[in-house]
């Protein structure tokens, strides 16, 4: 028996490949077990089957057809053409045919009185199967010596697993797990463990939401700020795990002062993230004319940088390209007592007694705008008067969101690699802290309330697909990013000096320590890497439920180590392929989504997971004793 194994743990196919022969057998068995009827064929071909089908039960019989109705979505059911010409030509008879009613007493009124008529009747063909109930209860007590048979369409029979939006799904799903896998591979091949993971995706995510809830943008002094600030603590950080603290502090403030000066030479106005549209905003408010003719009142905040500049660009448009007369202008300015919103309210009600002749309410941000509508509702003039909003562009505010969401993840792996590395402390422990404060801090700055309404663009991040045109949504955005992260990863610990590095400090860490190499640098940047892949998938997370949630991400550390230990990643250090990862996240996900597929209870799911494991850390054992 014991030759027999070894010879079975030696077979390099199953050694390297062993996890994708179980992904292919589980997918081939759910592709069986969830072949069942699917939707009704449809189209001139849905109407050949139907008639077909109810010429096989009754040859040369006769029958009513009830088609649509005038309502019904006739490209989602069968033809009713269809249906007659092929009764036809199997030589069947069509004693009637009835438009199907849009009201119950009438559709049993019509199927009654079409029975009532013919001598003989073997069936009723029902071209839109939503009405089987209506003609049930019609046909429930007519004297007849036997029910007419009921024949509806035909339905193709399909595996539910093998359709093209449950796969595209399954993948979709995985990416965020196989994201932090990626990360999680590095770690665990050096030997340590990260717990972090999934508070680090909240934390993520509710720092990206707060960004891009800055309505007016981000300013050039707040963003020369946190630069320095991220670049001081990860200089400082550097010169922790190479022992020299000061030379990594100044190399950390000399990158800071190189992006700070690139941030403000590129920045316009003095404001990152978002831009007015000067031309979409004329057009709204043409388009706001030409329902309210009348005057126009523009209302901008003072403190906005850009602000002023913008509204005299758009009253000069509005004098050369429309009709529509400015009436005036206000500049609006929060107090310590009194915010935007309110002072816009205050302002537009003040100016609304005055001006009987004004139509329409220009408001310049998203508070300003919210203001003048309160304003509106209190005077009573919802039907007279409207508020127009600048129409921005706001993918600059999306991408400095993203880009500060993923330094946040990155300081929060960077903080749990000099914990490890500068003092010592296992891994387990200081990554176990670090999701306690990355969880907790994410609470604390949303105050337990998710952060929704976030801008449209950055859904796309989320619920996006690539190259629609070519290949329609089979491209989710999170599924190439998963692609991309993988590729790099795989080329990163196959063919770079710092993936032999990560295996040779999980393999032995005192003999790479004595052969020259940082073992506190690889292992820093082990644990940086995954805190920057956590953080990209919690803003995935985030745009694809369009809120920065505190609670996202619970469970997602002991899934992601799944999917790691599935994938062949030994959990004692030094053994472990990137790609192995991704086909363990994959596995995970077919055996949840074959489960659900099958109608298999929600607990019994995680207790399922668990077995998984649990065979894939013994299959780790017997690798390691029967292939030596």
């Amino acid at each position: 028996m014991k030759s027999f194994l070894r010879k079975l743990f030696r077979n390099p196919i199953l050694m390297d490949y062993g996890m994708l022969v179980v992904l292919l057998v589980v997918s081939l068995f759910l592709s069986w077990a969830t072949y069942r009827e699917g939707e009704a064929i449809t189209g001139v071909e849905g109407g050949r089957s139907l008639a077909e089908s109810a010429a096989g039960r009754f040859p040369g019989g006769v029958f009513i057809v009830i088609s649509s109705n005038t309502g019904a979505d006739s490209s989602a059911l069968p033809d009713s053409e269809s249906v007659l010409k092929t009764l036809n030509d199997l030589h069947c008879t069509v004693a009637a045919v009835i438009p199907a009613a849009d009201s119950l007493p009438a559709f049993r009124r019509e199927v009654r009185e079409a029975y009532r008529n013919q001598a003989k009747i073997d069936g009723i063909i029902l071209v839109d199967s939503s009405k089987e109930r209506w003609l049930r209860s019609a046909l429930r007590g007519l004297e007849t010596e036997r029910e007419p048979a009921v024949i509806l369409p035909v339905r193709r029979k399909e595996s539910v697993f093998l359709k093209q939006e449950n796969l595209v799904n399954i993948v979709r799903q995985a990416s965020v797990i196989a994201i932090i896998a990626a990360g999680m591979t590095m770690v665990i091949i050096t030997g340590g463990i990260d717990l972090s993971v999934g508070s680090l995706v909240a934390f993520s995510g509710v720092v990206t939401a707060l960004c891009l809830k800055q309505a007016g943008g981000v300013p050039l002094v707040g963003l020369i700020a946190l630069i320095f600030l991220f670049g001081g603590m990860g200089g400082f950080s550097l010169g922790m795990v190479f022992g020299r603290r000061r030379w990594g502090l100044l190399a950390g403030v000399a990158i800071s002062i190189f992006l700070a000066f690139l941030s403000g030479t590129s920045a316009q106005n003095h404001v990152l993230g978002i831009r007015p549209v000067l031309p979409a905003t004329v057009q709204a408010v043409k388009d706001a004319a030409q329902s309210q003719a009348g005057g126009l009142y523009l209302f901008y905040d003072g403190a906005k940088p850009g602000a002023q500049e913008f509204i005299e660009k758009l009253k000069q448009t509005l004098a050369t390209q429309t009709q529509i007369p400015v009436l005036g202008e206000r500049c609006v300015l929060a107090t310590e007592s009194v915010s935007v919103e309110e002072a816009a309210k205050e302002a537009a009600e003040e100016i609304l007694g005055s001006q009987p002749d004004l139509k329409i309410l220009f408001g310049m941000d998203r508070d300003i705008h919210s203001g003048l509508n309160r304003a509106i509702d209190a005077v009573g003039a919802t039907e007279r008067l409207v508020a127009v909003r600048a129409v921005t562009d706001k993918t600059g505010l999306v991408l400095f969101a993203v880009v500060v969401g993923i330094l946040v993840g990155c300081l929060g792996g960077a903080m749990s690699g000099v914990v490890i590395t500068g003092f010592g402390i296992p891994p387990f422990i200081a990554t176990l802290a670090m999701m306690l404060v990355a969880r907790g801090i994410s609470r604390y700055l949303c105050s337990g309330v998710p952060i929704w309404d976030l801008p449209e663009e950055f859904e796309f991040i989320g619920n996006g697909y690539l190259f629609q045109e070519a290949l329609g949504n089979k491209m989710p955005v999170p599924v190439a990013v998963m692609i991309l992260v993988f590729l790099v990863g795989h080329f990163v610990l196959s063919d770079t000096r710092f993936g032999r590095y990560l295996y040779a400090v999980g393999g032995n860490e005192e003999a790479t320590r004595l052969s020259g190499i940082q073992v506190n640098a690889v292992k820093f940047f082990a644990y940086v890497i995954t805190g920057g892949l956590s953080a990209v998938a919690g803003i995935i997370m985030a745009a694809r439920l369009q809120c920065g949630h505190p609670e996202t991400g619970a469970l997602y550390e002991l899934y992601v180590i799944a999917a790691c230990v599935v994938g062949g990643t030994s959990l004692m250090g030094g053994q472990g392929k990137i790609l192995g990862s991704l086909i363990g996240a994959l596995l995970i996900w077919v055996i949840f989504n074959g489960l659900n597929l099958l109608y298999v209870d929600s607990y019994l799911q995680q207790a399922i997971l668990g077995l998984v494991i649990f065979v894939a850390v013994l299959l780790d054992q017997a690798k390691k004793r029967f292939s030596g």
